[in-house]
């Protein structure tokens, strides 16, 4: 057998990205009724302009890339990354998460959870050295990726956990 196929998924935020937005106009539209009388632009809101447009830079979009035995998540511009450093791959599952785990980067009582929209999630649960971890990743092709991670890590159907 040849080498497993690689997969790439990018996600964008539209959610965060609409909140990010209407954040800005709502702070905008506070900072315009309060200088109608005079014509200069508050120094708050370009600081705050300035903060909003960074965040969404930084989370934006969520790049996942699986190549053989290597996954790579990637968040925004690409400053924030993260690669899962993998010894064996003991199982992956799909999952749909509750509302409240909400979005973004966290801790989660079944692991490390990434995630840019929607609730479903892969969870991979790996041996890492001595230790077993867990971690979610987002996703909106859920099959495709469980799929292109047991050919990537070459892990069978129903492994023995």
């Amino acid at each position: 057998m040849g080498r497993p196929t690689p997969y790439h998924e990018t996600q964008i935020g539209w959610l965060f990205l609409s909140l990010m937005i209407l954040t800005l106009l709502f702070v905008g539209w506070r900072e315009s009724s309060q200088l109608i009388d005079q014509q200069e632009i508050s120094t708050g809101l370009i600081i705050m302009s300035i903060i909003i447009f960074i965040i969404c830079l930084l989370f934006y979009q969520l790049d996942t890339s699986i190549t053989y035995r290597k996954i790579k998540l990637r968040y925004g511009i690409g400053l924030i990354k993260i690669n899962p450093n993998i010894d064996e791959l003991i199982s992956v599952e799909i999952t749909r998460i509750p509302w409240w785990y909400g979005l973004g980067i966290k801790i989660t009582s079944k692991g490390w959870m990434y995630n840019i929209q929607g609730r479903d999630v892969v969870m991979l649960k790996y041996q890492k050295g001595a230790s077993k971890e867990s971690i979610m990743i987002g996703t909106a092709q859920p099959e495709e990726l469980k799929k292109s991670l047991m050919e990537n890590f070459e892990l069978k159907e129903n492994p023995v956990v």
